[in-house]
């Protein structure tokens, strides 16, 4: 090898060191070159992750219909990180259950969280319940006491919005109220909520508008209703970012229900016939 060569060599390798270690550095920082930015050219940008909280367990996340993790048995989370700021569409899958999606936005040197994703089956067993079993259901029923307006600290405005509606019902962490009329849906946030998306105290949120007439509205936990119309039974969230995912759970006639907190079974009443689902949630 002569003196010539060598030193070709040497200013070859000096000049990938110059362009590769800045790139090695900058990777390590999270930055990654995006080749498709809104701007339309070749940038340098810093990346976000997307957190995800899923129940049941052992679901598939897809992001642009590309299968990015599983969450494992013992943990119902997954964070996924070094992702190149855009909107992004994510599903969450299991086989048996109703899939979840969304459009999110990844922003540079943030974490776009779902905190709580619950997957419904898609073919809950109900059974209907014994005599015996509807007497011992009835005295539960029976002993629920319904929170009057009377009891929440509201501003008179708030007040006799809610004197007009069909019903309102109370979030298990006594933090929001939903409220209904014959086509509505609205939440009122009673405190402040800080994890995304926040809401500041005494917000209200526009959820839905049904064709069908709706009936009854209950919590199922803090972040999700169930509601029932004239023929069918749904489940929705209330995450309103990008669209809210909302599933058929089952059809019955003229349907009454009935959610208990402890055992997490819901109760329906059609044709004079309570009927019991299992479990609906962990």
């Amino acid at each position: 090898m002569n003196k010539n060569f060598r030193a070709i060599l040497f200013f070859i390798c000096f000049i990938l060191f110059l362009i590769v270690a800045p790139i090695i550095i900058l990777s390590s920082q999270g930055y990654r070159i995006d080749l498709n930015p809104s701007e339309g050219r070749i940038k340098i940008t810093q990346t976000g992750g997307l957190f995800l909280r899923i129940l049941p367990r052992q679901a598939e996340i897809f992001l642009d219909s590309k299968l990015k993790e599983t969450t494992d048995f013992f943990f119902n989370s997954a964070l996924i990180e070094n992702l190149i700021p855009k909107k992004y569409q994510v599903l969450v899958k299991k086989q048996g259950y109703h899939s979840w999606q969304k459009e999110l936005e990844i922003k540079e040197k943030e974490v776009t969280a779902i905190d709580n994703i619950f997957l419904f089956p898609q073919n809950p067993e109900f059974k209907a319940l014994t005599k015996e079993e509807t007497n011992q259901f009835l005295t539960l029923f029976n002993n629920n006491q319904e929170l009057t307006l009377d009891e929440l600290l509201l501003d008179q405005d708030t007040y006799q919005i809610l004197e007009q509606m069909n019903g309102f019902k109370l979030s298990p962490d006594s933090k929001k109220l939903v409220y209904f009329s014959d086509y509505e849906i609205w939440i009122l946030f009673l405190k402040e909520k800080q994890n995304q998306p926040s809401k500041k105290a005494g917000e209200k949120l526009f959820l839905m508008r049904l064709s069908e007439k709706i009936k009854h509205v209950l919590w199922l936990n803090s972040y999700y209703l169930v509601f029932s119309t004239e023929n069918k039974i749904k489940i929705s969230e209330i995450d309103e970012r990008d669209r809210i995912n909302m599933i058929d759970l089952v059809e019955y006639e003229n349907p009454e229900i009935f959610f208990n907190q402890k055992d997490k079974k819901l109760y329906v009443l059609s044709n004079e016939i309570w009927y019991q689902s299992k479990a609906l949630l962990p």
